[in-house]
């Protein structure tokens, strides 16, 4: 700025005595600044709304994109004692839409199955070589819409 001011202007002269501002930038006019990159996300745009929101709760993480996108994970899922768990997702998704995967980790050969999505959970279901019958330390992700 000039003469005291904060702003970022662009001045003309045609003469280089008189000047006339063309352009002016405040810093109030910003929509992004690094105050609202990350913060609380919103699906109607605003000055004071943020590009991503991140959380974490004992269901697991999440982030939230502000063009809609979401994701979800949860590291270390174990449903002791059973062959299905339910995972209820850290942030609900906007509808039963979102893909869900999940990775056993162990010494036995298994695979996991995600069945019955919904907007706020999924089952998980092992199946064992040796005919276990515990889900496994899982790794899940979810990935959707909020909006």
């Amino acid at each position: 700025g000039l003469a005291g001011d904060d702003d970022f202007s662009i001045k003309l002269s045609a003469d280089g005595s008189t000047w006339v501002e063309a352009a002016k930038l405040s810093p109030g006019d910003a929509l992004l600044t690094t105050g609202n990159v990350t913060g609380t996300v919103s699906a109607t745009p605003s000055a004071t709304s943020a590009l991503f929101e991140t959380a974490t709760n004992a269901n697991g993480s999440y982030t939230r994109f502000a063009d809609g996108t979401q994701m979800c994970w949860k590291n270390d899922f174990v449903a002791a004692g059973s062959s299905a768990g339910v995972w209820t997702f850290p942030a609900p998704f906007v509808d039963a839409g979102a893909a869900v995967t999940a990775t056993a980790r162990g010494a036995f050969a298994r695979f996991i199955t995600v069945t019955g999505v919904t907007a706020s959970a999924a089952v998980l279901n092992t199946y064992t070589q040796d005919g276990g019958t515990e889900l496994p330390d899982t790794h899940i992700v979810a990935i959707g819409r909020w909006f």
